[in-house]
This record gives structure tokens, C-alpha cells and sequence, in this order.
């Protein structure tokens, strides 16, 4: 078998969970490669709160203090009747870990910066258009096939791999590993605004039964 790179560790995925693995092993100075099929970053705000812990994370490799600056800290929730009345509201605090327990971000500014910070490491790389085919474990290291947009096809082996790859991920296919959990069977329409009117810091939760409505704070006056 001809292998055309090898690395200690290999990240399938550039969202936030493989992009806080590839700082993280950054940090400690080791050899990593990280896969993305997409031509970079999401530009879809997904994900919209991180908590503590994950900030915590981000503080370990230097990169919490340019996050703080595009988040909303500290988020709190209120609960309507389907009347418009507030039956319940949880105040956002800071943590023991000095962060708020739920912070509001925008994903893609999220995933810029921890992009960014890979790059100051120079034992990780990053390269996006890269799709994972299939993984080959011989007991000692796996081998990974990957192709790119143009077609071209190379073999990379690493002594891991981290499945970062998102809910359709194709490491957990590979390994056979079953996804647990449910989804909403309903459809949902989401619409992300700038500028909107309401700044309050507090998520806001109608408990309609017919048509149940959530508004999340997010940067930029979201």
C-alpha cells in the first residue's frame, strides 16, 4: 500500500468540534492533519450557544478573549404562556470557570477564529475540498483514503483519527458506530436577522402547542 502522508493524528471535520481538537493537539505540539470536504468554514450559523466548558477550552489556547468580543455571555431564558404571559425566567450567570453557562455566538465568526488559531501551530494542517472515502485500521495506525474536487486520490496514515464529521459522518459509517438519540419530526423554518429590534439578553420561549416559537440573542443585534 503506498500511503502519501502520515501524521499522529488525523481530524475528519473543520467545524467546531474538529477545529477545538486541532488546537488543542496544536498546543501540545502534535503532528495533525484535518480533512474538510467543503471549500472552507460554514458560512450557515448552525450551532448558537457554547457554554463554559467550551469556553474554558478556547481560554486554554488562547483564543476566548477575540471569541468574547462576538458573543452574547451570559444568556438567560424566559417562558410565555401561549397568551403572551411570562410564566418562568432563569437568569444567565458566570460560572466558577469565569464564563457565562450559555453564551449566544454566530457560528461562522466562531469558526474563522478557531481556524485562525490552528494556523499559528506549525505541527497541524488544514485542507479543505478533501473527502473521506474510507478508513483501514491494521491493528497499530488506520489508513484513510481521501479524494478531492479534481478527482485525485491519496492515502494518509495516522495512529488516530478523530470522526469530527457531523451528523451524517462518515468515520461513524466506516466504524459502524449507530447514532443514538431523537429529532424532531416536525419541520422547522429558521430565520437568522441582524439588527433586529429586540436586544434583550434572554432567549424567549413560546409554549404554544399549535405553533410552539423560539427567539435566541445573537451577536450583532440578532
Amino acid at each position: 500500500m503506498v500511503v502519501d502522508k502520515k501524521t499522529q493524528v488525523l481530524i475528519v471535520g473543520a467545524g467546531p468540534t474538529g477545529l477545538a481538537a486541532a488546537n488543542l493537539l496544536g498546543f501540545a505540539n502534535v503532528n495533525t492533519v484535518v480533512l474538510e470536504k467543503n471549500q472552507g468554514t460554514s458560512d450557515i450559523p448552525k450551532g448558537i450557544y457554547i457554554d463554559d466548558e467550551f469556553f474554558r477550552t478556547l481560554d486554554l489556547v488562547g483564543l476566548a478573549d477575540e471569541l468574547a468580543e462576538h458573543c452574547v455571555s451570559a444568556a438567560g431564558v424566559s417562558y410565555f404562556s401561549r397568551f403572551g404571559f411570562c410564566v418562568a425566567r432563569v437568569k444567565g450567570l458566570i460560572t466558577p470557570n469565569g464564563y457565562g453557562n450559555r453564551s449566544a455566538i454566530w457560528q461562522p465568526e466562531l469558526e474563522k477564529i478557531m481556524l485562525r488559531g490552528v494556523k499559528r501551530f506549525a505541527s497541524t494542517s488544514v485542507y479543505f475540498e478533501q473527502t473521506l472515502i474510507s478508513l483501514d485500521q491494521d491493528g497499530s495506525t488506520v489508513v484513510a483514503e481521501v479524494i478531492d474536487v479534481h478527482g485525485v486520490r491519496q492515502k494518509i496514515r495516522a495512529d488516530f483519527v478523530l470522526g469530527c464529521d457531523g451528523g451524517k459522518s462518515t468515520v461513524r459509517k466506516e466504524l459502524g458506530i449507530e447514532m443514538d438519540g431523537r429529532s424532531y419530526e416536525q419541520p422547522w423554518v429558521v430565520v437568522d436577522l441582524l439588527h433586529d429590534s429586540d436586544h434583550s439578553p434572554f432567549s424567549k420561549y413560546f409554549v404554544n402547542p399549535s405553533r410552539p416559537t423560539d427567539s435566541i440573542p445573537a451577536p450583532f443585534h440578532g
